[in-house]
């Protein structure tokens, strides 16, 4: 088990430049820098990428997102009025990288059909399996992390200012924007902080115009084809059917069973030798 990060979340905003990120190879996303304040002070973005709560759902999970983290330094070059700090970086940072932990087997079938279905009545998103996995690993790997900091980097996993009042409002349109759903990614070198909301330049009104449309078209030619919602579905029964026997709902509340939680689930099912699950494999190759 990883011993202590020292000196997490370093506060000396100087610090942003001097050291070269270091690079990470991933299979999805090929190369991702970590930030200079990450390869300056507390190594924690180092500490949660290889370790297991991150790495294991990114190699079994149908979609996965880690973040390059760029768009608060090309605020901190372009806007330096807005005072954001080292510790601003770190905590947007960690958010990005974490965010999706959350996700369950086939990404939001888990918590937009499957979860309602075998809970019902429970009010829950993956971002809350986020918070969750986020507050284990701080346990997990011993990070020093202050309490502040922790809650802040939860608001921004959930996108969600209200749980962290006092923060810069901005940085909650970087992780999960809640207010308008844009890629920050994609448009911050263009853009500014107005009324302390990240806004962007005329010049980009195509690019975002394009972003919607392509989300849209997306939505309407591939995530909703009425071949992909029919597979949807026979997954949804067969991991209801299951759901008696195996109880795979429970493990949204379990880190340590919910951190092994994959795709591979359906394989788990079908090797199963409950009497309740005869019919599973059916479903499953129709």
């Amino acid at each position: 088990m990883p011993g202590s990060a020292q000196g997490a979340l370093a506060p000396a905003a100087t610090a942003l430049e001097e050291v070269m990120p270091r690079r990470l190879r991933d299979p999805i996303h090929d190369y991702i820098n970590t930030s200079s304040v990450c390869a300056l002070s507390s190594n924690l973005a180092l500490h949660i990428m290889s370790g297991p709560a991150l790495a294991q759902p990114l190699r079994a999970l149908s979609r996965g997102r880690l973040s390059g983290a760029h768009h608060d330094r090309a605020l901190v070059k372009s806007q330096p009025e807005l005072a954001i700090t080292a510790r601003d970086v770190e905590c947007v940072e960690l958010a990005g990288l974490c965010h999706d932990l959350g996700h369950g087997p086939w990404s939001h079938v888990w918590d937009d059909q499957f979860i309602p279905k075998a809970l019902k009545g429970k009010k829950w998103q993956h971002e809350d399996a986020s918070e969750m996995m986020f507050d284990d690993m701080i346990k997990m790997y011993n990070l020093d992390i202050p309490p502040q900091d922790a809650t802040f980097i939860k608001a921004l996993i959930a996108g969600n200012p209200e749980q962290a009042k006092g923060e810069k409002s901005f940085l909650f349109d970087i992780v999960a924007n809640k207010r308008n759903g844009v890629d920050v990614d994609k448009l911050i070198h263009s853009a500014r902080v107005i009324d302390n909301e990240i806004c962007y330049d005329i010049k980009d009104a195509n690019q975002i115009y394009e972003l919607c449309h392509t989300r849209f078209s997306l939505h309407k030619r591939i995530y909703h084809h009425k071949t992909a919602k029919a597979i949807e579905y026979m997954i949804i029964d067969a991991m209801l059917a299951a759901e008696p026997h195996l109880k795979i709902a429970e493990q949204i509340e379990d880190p340590a069973r919910y951190l092994h939680l994959d795709d591979s689930i359906m394989n788990f099912i079908e090797r199963s030798e409950s009497p309740v699950c005869p019919s599973i494999p059916r479903i499953h190759h129709s």
